[in-house]
């Protein structure tokens, strides 16, 4: 058998029997008497960025919807764009909303210190829906932490899981330097530059008090080009050369978007070093939990997205070309969700604010307009501009 020096297993279900797979920085190990979804030869295979991540969240969740897991099936879902200058997608369901998991959303405080372990967390979940764990910690930082990839057992399109670091440790969903560090990471992993990873804290559509990101391929989500909508909107400089030089605090374009953000990104290391790379990376977390510090301390709601980085000048076919070097970091500090009018019709987590929304119904679905979207959401859910401007200060 093959030998590794991973601590932690990978376990993924098919046809009721638990396979285990070690995934660690440069391989993935395979028991000699089992045999995995992503690599049925046993051959020991790369996983990062090589498509290995990929194929285990994939497979995982293709066998996750075989075995019936879902309470809602993502080829249910409809779309359309919408007319306009944003770019604007939507994405419909009759069954969605309507077979989505209850949980009670109680919640106050945007960063609360811990976990009510009576309430419903990620440990309670079923077997069936834990797709895999695997490291999740950069290797420099020790490599010692699992995470888990379970099913989002009503997904909003194909590949929708959720990301949980540290499942057993009952973290509040609160984002720390370490969340950031490990998503970027992860983010990493992943060969297709469509995959993102995005947060709403607790007020702003979490309802789940046990930290979690949403795991996404955004050409599962309508997007053909890969992008969220918001990726592609102009910035304003606020600080260049954060970190030594190589991070950057933009803005985007008020007149542009539909609601105010921060865009934290970060110039590519020179040469390919793996060490760089890692310390810029880390660079990037800190600058961009400087920024959720500051908005956890004004208890002001937010969501979040974890970018592949692309040039926005560049047509699509050109940027399937390449791997982007960096990622870049969307934070959009907002109102809390009790503000959004009851006849929206619709919610207004991290997906809706970077430009794909989810209607409740086949009305709206039907008559949403680019208009109503931005009356919305510049009353109802962005940061009041005077709000924004004082925190950019």
């Amino acid at each position: 058998s093959k030998s590794t020096t991973a601590s932690h297993s990978l376990v993924a279900p098919r046809s009721g029997v638990w396979w285990r797979r070690r995934l660690r920085r440069d391989a993935l190990f395979v028991a000699p008497t089992m045999t995995c979804p992503a690599a049925d030869d046993g051959a020991s295979t790369s996983a990062v960025g090589d498509g290995t991540f990929d194929s285990l969240v994939l497979d995982g969740f293709a066998l996750a919807q075989r075995s019936g897991v879902f309470s809602s099936s993502p080829s249910s879902m409809r779309g359309r764009p919408v007319s306009g200058t944003f770019g604007l997608v939507l994405q419909f369901s009759p069954e969605h909303f309507r077979k989505k998991r209850r949980v009670a959303s109680p919640h106050e405080d945007v960063s609360p210190k811990s976990v009510d372990p009576a309430a419903f967390n990620f440990c309670k979940v079923r077997a069936s829906e834990v797709l895999c764990e695997m490291d999740g910690t950069p290797p420099d930082d020790g490599g010692q932490g699992t995470t888990t990839i379970l099913a989002n057992i009503s997904p909003l399109a194909v590949g929708h899981v959720l990301v949980v670091p540290h499942r057993e440790r009952l973290l509040a969903q609160v984002l720390t330097e370490e969340h950031f560090q490990v998503g970027l990471h992860l983010l990493g992993k992943s060969a297709r530059h469509d995959f993102r990873l995005v947060f709403n804290s607790l007020t702003a559509f979490a309802t789940v008090n046990h930290f979690h990101w949403h795991g996404l391929y955004l050409r599962e989500c309508g997007l053909p080009d890969g992008r969220f909508p918001v990726e592609k909107v102009e910035r304003s400089v606020i600080a260049e050369g954060a970190m030594g030089g190589r991070v950057s605090v933009h803005a985007l374009e008020e007149s542009k978007w539909y609601a105010c953000g921060f865009v934290v990104s970060a110039s590519s290391p020179p040469g390919d070093a793996d060490a760089d790379l890692a310390s810029v990376l880390r660079e990037l977390a800190s600058v961009a939990q400087t920024i959720i510090g500051e908005v956890q301390r004004r208890n002001i709601p937010h969501s979040v997205s974890l970018a592949q980085a692309m040039d926005r000048r560049q047509p699509f076919a050109d940027e399937q070309l390449r791997r982007p070097a960096m990622p870049e970091v969307f934070i959009f500090p907002r109102q809390a969700e009790d503000k959004l009018r009851a006849d929206a019709g619709l919610n207004a987590g991290i997906a809706e604010v970077s430009g794909v929304v989810y209607p409740h119904s086949q009305e709206v679905f039907e008559t949403l307009t680019e208009e109503r979207l931005r009356d919305i959401f510049e009353h109802d859910v962005s940061l009041p501009s005077a709000e924004f401007e004082d925190l950019k200060c």
